[in-house]
């Protein structure tokens, strides 16, 4: 993708590409970043300010997306014998997503760094629903979840729409903001400024 396009997805504050800038937080991690460069370490470097209300919202929204694609999935037959949901690894991957986004949203509000790879407890919830190969059961069926998910959602908005959280700690960013440090790495490269690439 091209820089300036990457910027605006950013700007608008689109989940897989902000988790992106945070992505290698976890060195350890299998799905760590590797290969990095001046570019990407200054434009990590400014990662906090794309945590703002509109990117907040965006996994609001995404959030909402896969919370109804899962409730579609539950049987509304209440036979005894017919399966909760008509369709379980469909409806353990959408929580999954739901739980994911609903975990970095909460740090979002709370001002904190992105996770993208989950660690300990919530790590082993949500693999534990992604991992099962059949319905869920105990602490982890599928209604409980749903209200579980519908709960936390509830609450997050309501932290979202009063505006108490302290998200990248600065204003909305505007696309002439992103386009002027886009404009200032293309300077730099033609006048040979910045560095080369590195190996972490």
């Amino acid at each position: 993708m091209e820089l300036l396009d990457y910027l605006r997805t950013l700007v608008k504050g689109n989940p897989n590409a902000v988790e992106l800038l945070f992505a290698d937080n976890n060195k350890d991690d299998d799905d760590a970043l590797h290969c990095t460069s001046w570019i990407w370490e200054e434009l990590r470097a400014r990662r906090r300010t794309f945590l703002t209300s509109q990117c907040a919202g965006q996994y609001v929204g995404y959030i909402g997306s896969h919370l109804a694609r899962a409730k579609k999935l539950v049987n509304k037959n209440n036979n005894k014998n017919s399966k909760i949901v008509d369709n379980p690894q469909a409806f353990s991957k959408a929580m999954y997503h739901v739980f994911h986004k609903l975990l970095e949203l909460r740090r979002i509000l709370d001002g904190q760094d992105l996770h993208v790879a989950l660690r300990g407890k919530e790590r082993e919830f949500v693999y534990a629903i992604r991992t099962t190969q059949d319905e869920l059961q105990g602490d982890l069926a599928p209604k409980v979840l749903l209200k579980k998910a519908d709960s936390m959602l509830a609450r997050l908005r309501e932290q979202k729409r009063k505006k108490d959280f302290v998200g990248g700690g600065g204003p909305e960013l505007s696309h002439e903001d992103v386009e002027q440090w886009c404009l200032s790495v293309r300077t730099r490269l033609l006048y040979g400024g910045g560095g080369g690439g590195k190996q972490q």
